[in-house]
This record gives C-alpha cells, structure tokens and sequence, in this order.
C-alpha cells in the first residue's frame, strides 16, 4: 500500500519539539495524525499515544521515546534521509500497518500486536 492510501485524516506536520509538545495533552496522547518531518526532532519524548498515524518523511528521527501505543499505521518515507532509530522502545500496539522498511532496526522492545501488515524487509 502506498503512502497516499494510508488511512489517516488531516495529519499535522511537525518540525521541531515546540510543534510535538503543541498537539500533546495532559494524558500525553496526541488526539491525531503526525508526520514528522526534517532534522530537528530527535525524538518524541513525553508522548504515549497517538490516536491516528505516526509518519516521517526524511526525518533524523533517533527515538519514538516512550511512545506504547499508534491507533492507525507508523511509517516511514526515506528520499535523501532516514531516521535513525534502532529499536522500538517500549511500543506495545500499533492498531494498522507497521511499516519499517529499510530502517536499520535493532529490536522491537515490547511490540505485542500489529493489527495489519507489518512489514520489516531490507533492515
């Protein structure tokens, strides 16, 4: 499934830690869809949830933090960049597609349940 086709709405493009900590709520869940986006966010530190899709589009994106659960997808768009992340932390639950193709990922931590495709080819 291509990118285009993923089912999330009205993604919000993040930049930098002022544009994350700006959609996290007090229950440390964020209540949409993220693309993260660029060089300046390292990781997503004091978010646990988030209700929609997590993308990134050549991000240097290290760390999903202490990120437990995605409701939609997670993936990953590599151009010129790719994030650097190496394990999945303390991820528990992603309710859609997990996608890692072509990262070079390490360990998948607490990762107990994909609702749909989970891909993992070329890490």
């Amino acid at each position: 499934m291509a990118v285009e086709n993923m089912s999330y709405s009205d993604p919000k493009d993040v930049y930098t830690t002022e544009d994350l900590m700006r959609l996290v709520k007090s229950d440390r869940t964020i209540h949409t869809s993220v693309i993260i986006r660029g060089e300046y966010l390292r990781d997503i530190s004091g978010v646990e949830k988030i209700t929609g899709s997590l993308g990134s589009v050549d991000s240097t994106l290290e760390s999903i933090g202490s990120l437990k659960e995605v409701g939609e997808d997670i993936w990953f768009s590599i151009h010129t960049v790719a994030p650097r992340i190496k394990e999945l932390g303390q991820l528990k639950r992603v309710g859609g597609d997990l996608r890692l193709n072509d990262l070079n990922i390490r360990s998948l931590g607490g990762l107990r349940r994909v609702g749909r495709q989970f891909e993992f080819e070329g890490t």
